[in-house]
């Protein structure tokens, strides 16, 4: 595996170096930086209204009885239009809500024969603070951005792309990394490693190890954090999300041998594979998400799968809607990513939108052997929702990729 370090134009490098406030734009060559508040934000809205969840109950009959059966309310703080890349807009394909402070990103590509995506960098409302800020971005004029995940120290972005500084010759797939200075992007500290696979479509770190998967022929690769070391490739037919935590390293397999593989996440010993149904769309969206022991599934048309890690059984199944109800194409409505904090699971449907689920308990204090409720709440109601692709719920934000409908971020307060 070859190491790039993308390289920074010098001259721009040394006014980064010699002054003490930061240069607000960047471009290299396959790369454009900007955290310019300013210009970022003309594609930021602030919104302030209530999100409406559209029941499941046929009995309840109102708004009021809706709100009154939940514990809790939603509000939509702000809209994002996608950004606009080499003269075509791209559309948001994932979100990451960092759990450890006010901070999210959000990835873009462009669905169509050349190669172009973007990511931006979120400061969060938190505290007394109620306004959603978009603080830094990168642009990216010969690469997809498929997905991203965010840390306190960096911000990874899962690729594809042709362009030989960044993949191996005959291969696609590559992930990047930056630092942050406060929120913004640190201009002079990237980095990037190209692997086997046409696209690299999910990024996690945990520890000091950086997890991807990459496609349908190529599996999962384990990294050290600086990128200068391969130290485990799983050889995994159709790898299409992976998520870690203090015990599990969980890859998706989709296809139609979709299962669920679980590696020891200090030894990387092969611990259980879990088969389930769905997920077998060709090259579509589907994301796991551990949370203690569970496993949250989006399993395409199968709809979303609780799976209990201690011996692979579905828990629960939260179906997809109705696409005839809906006056939907089917092929448009399938679970592509399920994210849950405490007892509240927020599903992204496709053009059905985003659902809403309450568990009778936190899922990271599920034990195995105790009971579980799922309730389906509902939909919720956006005025110009467009096909949802990824959906992330942490610290009671939410952040909805939406596509060519750029990004819609809403907070959630418990009665």
């Amino acid at each position: 595996m070859k190491l790039f370090k993308l390289a920074i134009v010098a001259l721009l490098v040394a006014i980064t170096v010699s002054c003490s406030t930061e240069v607000d734009f960047l471009e290299d060559a396959d790369l454009i930086i900007t955290n310019d508040e300013d210009l970022l934000s003309e594609r930021l809205t602030i919104e302030d209204e209530d999100i409406y969840i559209e029941p499941m109950d046929d009995e309840i009959e109102s708004e009021f009885a809706a709100r009154r059966n939940r514990s809790f309310d939603l509000r939509l703080v702000a809209s994002i239009q996608s950004p606009t890349v080499n003269g075509q807009q791209v559309q948001a394909t994932s979100a990451s809500v960092f759990t450890g402070g006010p901070r999210a990103a959000v990835s873009y590509n462009f669905r169509g024969e050349f190669y172009a995506g973007a990511l931006d960098v979120l400061q969060i409302p938190s505290g007394n603070n109620n306004r959603l800020r978009l603080r830094s971005g990168v642009q990216f004029t010969d690469a997809n951005a498929h997905s991203v995940y965010v840390t306190d120290d960096y911000i990874w972005a899962a690729h594809s792309s042709l362009n030989p500084e960044l993949v191996n010759e005959g291969e696609f797939s590559a992930a990047r990394k930056f630092t942050f200075n406060g929120f913004n992007l640190h201009q002079n500290a990237t980095g990037s490693i190209s692997m086997q696979g046409f696209a690299a479509n999910s990024v996690k770190e945990f520890g000091n190890r950086v997890y991807i998967t990459s496609g349908d022929n190529a599996g999962l690769w384990v990294y050290d954090i600086g990128l200068s070391e391969l130290i485990e490739f799983f050889d995994i037919p159709d790898a299409r999300w992976v998520d870690v935590n203090e015990t599990y390293i969980a890859v998706l397999r989709g296809g139609e041998s979709a299962r669920i593989y679980l590696y020891d996440t200090d030894t990387l010993e092969p611990v259980a594979e879990y088969p389930f149904t769905g997920a077998d769309t060709p090259e579509a969206k589907n994301t796991v998400e551990l949370a203690g022991n569970l496993a949250l599934i989006a399993a395409g048309r199968s709809g979303a799968h609780i799976m209990d890690l201690n011996d692979g059984s579905i828990l629960s199944t939260i179906p997809i809607p109705s696409p005839a109800s809906l006056g939907l194409d089917p092929a448009k409505v399938e679970t592509n990513a399920v994210s849950a904090d405490g007892e509240y699971i927020f599903i992204s449907n496709g053009e059905a939108g985003v659902y809403v689920a309450e568990a009778s308990t936190a899922l990271s204090s599920f034990n195995s052997g105790n009971n579980l409720d799922i309730q389906l709440l509902g939909s919720l109601m956006f005025d110009d929702l467009e096909s949802v692709n990824h959906v992330s719920f942490r610290q009671n934000h939410l952040i909805v990729a939406v596509g060519t409908g750029g990004v819609k971020a809403v907070r959630l307060t418990r009665r």
